[in-house]
């Protein structure tokens, strides 16, 4: 099943974790059916990278988790895509965390002049949150195979120790890297 990976700046991550942030904003949306599994990548930050967070998920359970360290922090079901333009400000506000200018700077609309753009962003409403007791890495992580692996070059290959013609396909070494708003991947068992 394919899911989505989504990059997540620490402080917004926080935000999500505590149950706060309900809504992530972007200017792209996957083309997955709703609901679809979204996975939470908290991106690397200099700033916070050695410095501890300890909170408490929405079930009142706390969590412990380093800060910024480049690592997929949990886990979502993004139920519904909401289709959000600068009308929808006062929404953003209250489940995305984002003030009216913030967002509009986001969609590139100048501040002066709020009327007359017709930018659009996406809501992804964040549901069944779960944040992990261990963070995973990147290296977890698969993006999404065809099927078509006899072409594909980043097919993993196994060939029996006596080289006869007996090779097979194995798996796909199709591995992720850090997105830089979001990416497809194959979803954990």
């Amino acid at each position: 099943m394919e899911a989505a990976l989504i990059s997540i700046q620490p402080k917004w991550c926080e935000l999500i974790a505590s149950g706060k942030k309900t809504v992530e904003v972007r200017k792209t949306r996957p083309k997955l059916n709703s609901p679809f599994k979204c996975y939470i990548y908290e991106t690397k930050d200099k700033q916070f990278e050695h410095i501890g967070v300890v909170g408490y998920r929405t079930d009142g359970t706390r969590y412990d988790f380093l800060h910024g360290t480049g690592k997929v922090i949990g886990e979502f079901v993004c139920k519904k895509i909401e289709e959000l333009y600068q009308c929808n400000s006062g929404w953003v506000q209250a489940y995305a965390c984002l003030s009216r200018d913030k967002f509009f700077d986001y969609l590139g609309i100048p501040r002066k002049t709020h009327l007359g753009y017709d930018k659009k962003a996406y809501g992804w409403l964040i549901t069944d949150l779960v944040i992990y007791d261990k963070p995973k890495e990147l290296s977890e992580f698969r993006r999404p195979c065809d099927g078509n692996c006899h072409k594909c070059k980043d097919a993993i290959w196994h060939t029996p120790r006596d080289f006869s013609s007996d090779s097979k396909i194995v798996g796909c070494g199709r591995k992720v890297t850090a997105p830089q708003s979001w990416c497809y991947v194959e979803a954990l068992e």
